[in-house]
């Protein structure tokens, strides 16, 4: 799989959407690789990031569609058999990258809900103790962490920052920002995915 490992080691630099403290891992088996990525989001909260990687790869499709549509055109007026199998080859290649790219964005956003964390249903109005009933690191370093995968910066635990957080709890949209994404893509794209960009899972 040309270039996988390059590709891989390159997302952090490349994106510009995933902190330094970032992990990246990698498994191939067969024709697919599944990445992980665990994010904790420096600038940008972990469903920024996702949200990020699907632009990428939604902005890849488009490219795609449109190149296929070009080709479309120019297999109807071809006359000449070796151009014609030519733009065939080059009208299937297209269509498997296109099918490819809508099967990964498909699994991607399906990801989107283990960025949070589990939805707290209990009465306490205390965001320490619906953090103990959830059996999530309740320390003054770890709610600094979820608070900037949250948007809340320089959290110092002050009773609006934690009310905030408690009511994202409630609704299930408190961001983890150990969320590990992982999702199985084709390696007809990481074949096309020119240097320099990465679109991660």
């Amino acid at each position: 799989m040309r270039n996988l490992k390059k590709i891989v080691c390159t997302a952090l630099a490349a994106l510009t959407i995933v902190s330094s403290s970032a992990a990246v891992g990698t498994a191939v088996q067969g024709s697919v690789f599944t990445n992980s990525i665990t994010v904790e989001a420096a600038s940008r909260t972990p469903l920024e990031v996702i949200n990020g990687i699907i632009d990428d790869y939604q902005s890849m499709k488009k490219a795609y569609e449109a190149k296929l549509a070009i080709v479309n055109a120019e297999l109807k007026n071809a006359k000449d058999p070796r151009i014609i199998e030519d733009l065939k080859r080059e009208q299937a290649h297209c269509k498997e990258v296109i099918r490819a790219l809508k099967e990964t964005i498909a699994s991607l956003k399906a990801q989107i809900p283990k960025i949070y964390f589990k939805k707290y249903t209990g009465n306490s109005n205390s965001l320490v103790d619906a953090l103990k009933a959830l059996k999530i690191n309740n320390t003054m370093k770890y709610r600094k962490r979820i608070a900037a995968a949250n948007g809340i910066s320089n959290y110092s635990g002050t009773a609006a920052q934690n009310t905030k957080m408690l009511n994202l709890l409630k609704k299930g949209k408190l961001q983890n920002p150990d969320a590990t994404i992982m999702v199985s893509v084709s390696s007809v794209i990481d074949e096309e995915l020119p240097q320099g960009l990465i679109v991660l899972s």
